[in-house]
């Protein structure tokens, strides 16, 4: 009998597992149920509107209903109300940066309100900025941003605001190294 023909791939199985693995990390990491609106499992960044220091790191878990961050650095005792922005769609960095939507600063054209920050949650300020980018006269959508926006203006620079920054990673913690051997003694 001729030998059994031997498969193109030598394992086929092993490569559909690591496919199917990396599939599923990818699901977990997306909201739940597709929900856009949903703090990403990487959480989301609260910056300082001037210099963009990190105040505070709102995770799914804890952070859904939260609307205020430390202010003015991360380990202070007061919060303030987190400032809604928005930029626009594809337009990294400052040139997408939506703090107005008229020339001057008010309390209707600033998106978040201007002496009266208006209170968004995470949802709120993912749905906020859609909204108001979907009533735009340039057509295009509007997110949250990349950046802080500084001196964009709605008085934002003196604010936590919003972003779609993922926090940073926790620096992995490095295992303890053994002491080298010591070194064996031969007799002469």
């Amino acid at each position: 009998a001729p030998p059994a023909r031997q498969p193109s791939h030598r394992y086929p199985m092993r490569s559909a597992r690591c496919a199917l693995t990396a599939y599923i990390l990818l699901l977990r990491a997306r909201p739940a149920s597709g929900d856009s609106t949903a703090i990403p499992a990487t959480g989301i960044s609260i910056v300082h509107g001037t210099n963009g220091a990190l105040l505070k790191c709102l995770m799914p878990s804890t952070d859904s209903a939260a609307i205020t961050a430390p202010w003015p650095s991360a380990s202070s005792s007061s919060d303030k109300v987190i400032a809604l922005q928005c930029c626009k769609e594809g337009v990294s960095g400052p040139a997408g940066c939506v703090r107005k939507t008229g020339k001057k600063s008010t309390e209707e054209t600033c998106v978040g309100g201007l002496k009266s920050v208006r209170e968004h949650t995470y949802a709120d300020a993912v749905r906020r900025c859609a909204e108001i980018g979907g009533n735009s006269s340039e057509g295009v959508p509007y997110q949250l941003c990349d950046n802080q926006c500084t001196g964009k203006g709605c008085q934002y620079n003196s604010r936590p605001v919003y972003t779609s920054l993922p926090c940073a990673p926790p620096s992995p913690s490095l295992p303890s190294l053994a002491p080298p051997p010591s070194t064996p003694s031969f007799p002469p």
